[in-house]
């Protein structure tokens, strides 16, 4: 198993030394990962007629999961497993690298209040869900309560998984890509994978990861 070391800041996201400032082809993560020990469609909900879901390929010793966009074909998402029960795409192994949020270095187990990097901002959106879009890396938090036999799930909440993210985009009929086109101007980024929504969304769920999306305390920013 590989000891992987992970920095990710406001601008900067970089594996071992290699940076991923944007959304490229899975190809461009094997040097640094390997080749993946499973990948494809492990959706419950099938895609529409003609079209396909995300492709997810995952690492399971690595304790990572990409998530490869159903239309760019590109790595929109790079997901962090700490907790393998819990996490949203579980892997068999948990992330036993070297993960630097903001220089602060995060582990499992590790509890939500500890989550405090001095170089990111993290807000709070959700009860456990966490994120921070302070500049071109989108990076989203999730912690949990523990469970216990017979028992409801602890108060007190711990790391499940981290997720990184850019901005979506999609390709235009040249082949040059092209941001979203939203209606009144406006975006909407789910908080589990960074991908931009309509506004009409708000109170439902991503259909990319299935985060739930607050019809109040949705993330807008302007186009």
């Amino acid at each position: 198993m590989m000891a992987l070391t992970v920095a990710v800041e406001v601008d900067t996201f970089a594996i071992d030394g290699r940076s991923f400032d944007r959304p490229v082809q899975p190809v461009e993560f094997f040097p640094v990962l390997g080749r993946p020990t499973r990948s494809g469609d492990f959706y419950t909900k099938p895609a529409p007629w003609g079209h396909r879901n995300n492709q997810l390929h995952v690492f399971d010793d690595l304790g990572i999961v990409l998530n490869e966009h159903h239309a760019t074909r590109c790595i929109q998402e790079v997901r962090f497993v700490f907790n393998t029960e819990e996490a949203i795409h579980p892997t068999t192994c948990p992330f036993a690298g070297s993960l630097l949020l903001g220089g602060l270095s995060l582990y499992s187990d590790m509890p939500e209040e500890a989550i405090t990097p001095p170089r990111l901002t993290l807000t709070n959106w959700l009860a456990g869900e966490w994120f921070s879009k302070q500049g071109s890396i989108y990076v989203a938090l999730t912690c949990k309560g523990q469970r216990r036999p017979g028992q409801r799930r602890t108060k007190r909440r711990y790391l499940v998984d981290v997720s990184i993210a850019w901005r979506h985009e999609r390709p235009a009929a040249d082949g040059a890509p092209q941001a979203n086109e939203q209606p009144h101007g406006r975006l909407q980024v789910c908080a589990g994978c960074g991908q931009d929504l309509r506004d009409d969304n708000r109170g439902d769920r991503c259909p990319e990861c299935g985060t739930p999306i607050p019809a109040k305390n949705a993330t807008m920013k302007s186009s």
